[in-house]
């Protein structure tokens, strides 16, 4: 019996932590400077996706780093990304325990659905493999 690989989807949580290579260039120049960096108008977006994940406080045309920007240095990722993947690890053995034990279980929850479709966010390795 196959079941068709659309009918089961695995949904990762969309959290955008990840930085372009501007991005990361404007953060490096910013943490190194002495005091606050005076930013040019010009790069007016890509200091508001800093903003945006706390990497940087911004004072009109001038920018500091914050703790969460100095963190992103030194590990190379953000600290919600850090706490997030640990949360979605904690617990796995027991979501893994909760997975359907085999393919007929897998149809069975397939058909109590409303839509035969079954949607399981991001899971830990133990349960990835359980489904």
């Amino acid at each position: 019996m196959a079941i068709h690989t659309s009918l089961v989807q695995v949904e990762a949580e969309v959290v955008k932590y990840t930085l372009s290579v501007q991005q990361a260039d404007l953060l490096r120049q910013v943490a190194a400077a002495p005091g606050a960096l005076t930013i040019a108008p010009n790069r007016s977006n890509t200091v508001w996706a800093l903003r945006q994940r706390g990497l940087i406080q911004q004072s009109g045309q001038a920018a500091v780093v914050t703790s969460d920007g100095r963190y992103f240095l030194k590990h190379g990722k953000h600290p919600k990304e850090v706490q997030a993947e640990k949360d979605r690890l904690a617990g796995d053995a027991e979501r893994a325990a909760r997975a359907p034990a085999d393919g007929a279980e897998l149809i069975s929850r397939l058909w109590a659905t409303a839509y035969g479709q079954l949607t399981v966010p991001d899971p830990g390795p133990q349960t990835r493999g359980r489904w």
